[in-house]
């Protein structure tokens, strides 16, 4: 099966989610589910286990469900192909989204051009061990691309691979210090 999708570069992405917000500013989301962890790189904080299967599936619950100061678990069954992620919350801020792997080493692959996750202002992405995120070939944008305001961490055991871009590498960091 052959998917046609457009690839939005990052300015027009960002121009998409401004324009979004504006539209929304009056929304509110209630959280409608989920389960409690309290394990990973903040022992003793609590975090929702996002349900749903599928990545996809999940990133969809926290679009519509994700507060502003919660932190999420997506848990990681199987290996997964997906398109381009952007992680952004309008008017909800300090969103923690921890990938955790289940069962063994897990693997998110690209499947085009673009970038695999857009990580906002106010949105920090944190890979846990066994977790890779794999690029497409010869793609020309990077596997991961952090906005100002957003933040990106690898535990030791995560890896990023696969993404050749010989303009901005693997994991891009718009005007900000490096982790």
């Amino acid at each position: 099966m052959h998917h046609n999708r457009q690839i939005l570069t990052p300015a027009c992405q960002l121009a998409l989610v401004m324009a979004l917000a504006f539209a929304f500013a009056s929304c509110s989301f209630d959280i409608s589910g989920g389960w409690e962890y309290t394990g990973g790189e903040n022992l003793g904080v609590s975090s929702i286990v996002v349900p749903g299967s599928g990545i996809e599936e999940k990133i969809g619950w926290l679009r519509d469900n994700a507060r502003s100061g919660g932190r999420y678990v997506i848990e990681l069954m199987e290996d997964e192909g997906v398109y381009q992620v952007p992680l952004y919350f309008i008017n909800r801020i300090n969103v923690t989204i921890t990938i955790k792997s289940i069962g063994g080493n897990r693997t998110i692959t690209l499947l085009s051009r673009g970038n695999l996750f857009y990580v906002f202002g106010g949105v920090t992405l944190v890979l846990e061990n066994n977790v890779t995120l794999a690029g497409y070939g010869d793609n020309i944008y990077p596997l991961i691309y952090i906005a100002p305001g957003g933040e990106f961490r690898m535990n030791n055991g995560s890896t990023v691979t696969g993404n050749i871009s010989s303009a901005t590498g693997a994991v891009y960091v718009d005007g900000g210090p490096l982790p």
